[in-house]
């Protein structure tokens, strides 16, 4: 068979683009190009095999005076500036090196993360079938026993390089917030540390370094390394990530500024420790609380909240006392030691008075005595007085496993399962799905929210939402065959946004469960713990299990009247025979949760990564996360040959200005293409069909029939962050639809 057009890599593609984009006027009936004519004759189709190899060099030649993304008319008049990518001396632009290539350098070997044993962390860099990282054990005393791992990326040319590290997310009182990093460059060697309890599951930019071919090594250890809490404390090793950006560094280059946080504890005295830790509004109102009393914003805070085992001072222990630890991140510019000593200069009276204030604003009608408070802004003083939760003394106390755990089996259901998701409308409820206003509306491309970190299709918006109306209207029953009747952990998956987005999430989503006992109610926040499985609890279930999501009493997030319900996906994991007979513990649940079998991605983590954008999301071009999806054709369209053919698309994240490339397929060979440029987040133009003689001639339509053609968009050099590596393919195709021939 002769070579065809589509077997040309993206990266060829998307150069040619930027090569021919002067010549190409984004019109709304824009000039398609069909492929060459192929005749039967030998001698004509022998020619015509050259014909790709010939215009594949006079591509590469006109290249050479192109730099990558740019126009051709920007370019009249100015040097010629060098590739990047494989068309230049760099063979690749981003070098990943993932913990399972890293080497063992320390006293201790790095010990490799294993579902169903502490620690429980998530969002990591790498398979999201397995725990892909490794850690070093949590011993607080472990960084007197050094473990090293050094990573060292195959860097093929000489040259500036950003260096980006990734650690999972977890309890940011469990983990390092200073595990060591040592850069070895041209120049000599850095040293940095890394708080490895914020900012998790993502990139994290560290400093640019100059280094050599193939002599780059970064070194992270748990040396000097520290945790808030007493016990336990996990360094972390997770993967770095290294990106070309100039034959040079600037003498100016950017270096990552450490995050400074001031930590503490406040002891309080209340009438029900269990009630006050469960109330869901406990937890913003003392995060609100402490903000006022430090003078910072709500999402410079941290809390974590226990029922009181150890004495804060040499006062009495309180029989129903809670301890709140927190960290506030300073203000910028400002020194820990000085917000220590403003915030230990208030009294407990100031603090009791700014807690009940909070509280009232919240609607809740608990009140609290404040026992004592200290604020330190090193971590080695408030490890001697901070609390340790049950499961914290749990995981480091365990034993190991005499075997390997065996995994639980695990029953997903998506939001999109339409055969297990019902939607229930009230006939109040303003729904017109017919007009793309439905009630209970699926997540589109280009539409707010512009929420990320779903459950299901990466190249989607696989979740769906109440577009902030309608409340108390709509529920969704969500009713799945279960293997065996028993005991079940039922756990929901919800979304993730920056600091913006969880002002639009709501506070507390109600879940009825109907188990062997009846209809339960369960509530979930969406404004925290997004992107990540979330239990509701321990549920007697017999072959079949039904829970109903409501949007009823969900106008309670930040900007009320603007709280989107999302509705995502639940998993229910088989734990044993009698829930009477399991272990209702924190930490058990949690293990139980780690050992969900992951036939059916069950461990399946964080779906997209998110971008350095702390941009509030309003628009679609200034959404975190890179999506296409086409909106026509779609499969109700037919049309004859050399008839135009409407194409519309709609973007997210991707800037005004970037060329798209449009091609016409049948099934997978591309029968025509055209270039197009974007002025905003959404495009649409006329693509001529081809001729009837053609497309019979060229395409196997005669034996396989007319409703076999596609469109496929392909995005120039827009990069799509996946858990388990890096792309610089956007791309969608629309579904089948029909042309005459």
């Amino acid at each position: 068979m002769e070579p065809e057009l589509a077997q040309v890599d993206l990266d060829d593609v998307n150069l040619e683009i930027a090569a021919e984009a002067a010549g190409s006027q984004s019109k709304n009936a824009a000039p398609v190009s069909p492929v060459e004519e192929r005749k039967p004759a030998r001698m004509l189709r022998a020619t015509l095999v050259l014909v790709p190899a010939i215009l594949a060099l006079v591509a590469i030649a006109r290249l050479t005076v192109l730099y990558r993304g740019g126009a051709a008319s920007d370019m009249q008049g100015k040097a010629p500036a060098a590739l990047t990518g494989k068309h230049a001396s760099v063979a690749t632009e981003i070098y990943i090196v993932d913990d399972r290539d890293a080497k063992n350098d320390g006293q201790n070997a790095m010990l490799a993360a294993v579902a169903g044993e502490a620690p429980y962390f998530h969002k990591w860099f790498g398979d999201h079938k397995s725990k892909a990282f490794h850690h070093d054990g949590g011993d607080p005393t472990a960084s007197k026993i050094a473990v090293t791992g050094t990573y060292e990326p195959s860097l093929q040319t000489d040259g500036c390089y950003e260096v980006h590290e990734w650690h999972p997310s977890g309890p940011w009182s469990q983990m390092s917030m200073s595990a060591s990093v040592e850069v070895t460059h041209t120049h000599g060697v850095a040293r940095m540390l890394v708080d490895q309890g914020s900012q998790g599951g993502q990139w994290n930019y560290l400093a640019s370094f100059h280094f050599k071919k193939g002599a780059a090594q970064v070194a992270l250890s748990n040396r000097g390394s520290r945790c808030v809490g007493a016990k336990p404390c996990y360094t972390s090793f997770d993967a770095f990530r290294f990106i070309y950006t100039a034959p040079a560094c600037d003498s100016h280059a950017k270096i990552s500024k450490e995050n400074t946080f001031v930590f503490g504890s406040i002891l309080l005295s209340v009438s029900n420790a269990a009630a006050f830790i469960a109330d869901p509004k406990v937890t913003p109102a003392l995060t609100s609380a402490l903000a006022t009393l430090a003078g910072a914003s709500s999402d410079a805070v941290s809390i974590s909240i226990s029922a009181g085992k150890r004495r804060l001072s040499s006062s009495p222990q309180l029989a129903a006392s809670v301890i709140v630890s927190y960290r506030i991140k300073t203000p910028s510019g400002g020194q820990p030691s000085d917000f220590a000593d403003a915030l230990d200069a208030k009294t407990t009276a100031d603090v009791a008075n700014a807690i009940e204030k909070a509280l009232l604003s919240a609607g809740s009608a608990l009140t609290v005595l404040v026992t004592d408070m200290r604020t330190t802004p090193d971590s080695a003083d408030a490890v001697e007085d901070t609390p340790v939760s049950s499961s914290e003394v749990a995981a480091a106390d365990a034993k190991e496993p005499a075997s390997k755990p065996t995994c639980m089996p695990a029953t997903i259901i998506n939001d999109f399962d339409s055969h297990l998701v019902t939607s229930i409308v009230s006939p109040e409820a303003h729904d017109l799905p017919q007009r793309g206003l439905d009630a209970f509306r699926p997540g589109r491309v280009g539409e707010k929210p512009f929420f990320h970190d779903w459950f299901g299709d990466i190249f989607k918006k696989d979740f769906h939402h109440d577009a902030h109306m309608n409340k108390g209207l709509v529920q969704v029953n969500y009713t799945s065959p279960l293997a065996e009747a028993g005991c079940y952990l039922v756990q929901e998956w919800h979304l993730g946004g920056n600091k913006y987005c969880v002002n639009y999430m709501p506070r507390r989503v109600p879940f009825h469960v109907h188990d062997a006992r009846g209809a339960q109610t369960t509530y979930t926040d969406q404004s925290t713990n997004g992107g990540q499985w979330n239990t509701l609890g321990l549920f007697q279930f017999s072959t079949s299990a039904t829970i109903v999501m409501s949007n009823a009493g969900t106008n309670d997030c930040q900007y009320r009247n603007s709280c989107y319900t999302v509705f995502d996906s639940l998993r229910l994991v088989h734990v044993g025979g009698k829930c009477d007979d399991v272990d209702h513990g924190e930490d058990s649940l949690v293990r139980m949760s780690d050992l969900a079998c992951d036939s059916s991605n069950s461990l399946a983590q964080l779906r997209h990564a998110p971008g350095q954008n702390e941009a509030e999301p309003s628009t679609a071009e200034s959404s975190s996360i890179k999506l296409l999806g086409i909106m026509a054709p779609h499969e109700k369209t037919v049309v004859a040959p050399e008839e135009n053919i409407k194409v519309s698309w709609q973007t997210e994240g991707v800037a005004s200005g970037t060329d798209v490339k449009i091609s016409l397929l049948y099934d997978d060979e591309v029968l025509a293409a055209t270039k197009h440029r974007m002025s905003s987040a959404s495009g649409e133009m006329q693509f001529l069909v081809p001729s009837a003689r053609f497309i019979k001639s060229y395409s196997n339509v005669v034996a396989h029939g007319s409703s076999r053609f596609r469109v496929r968009i392909d995005v120039q050099h827009v990069k799509v962050e996946l858990s388990n590596g890096w792309s610089n393919q956007l791309y969608a195709y629309s579904p089948y639809f029909t042309i005459k021939v």
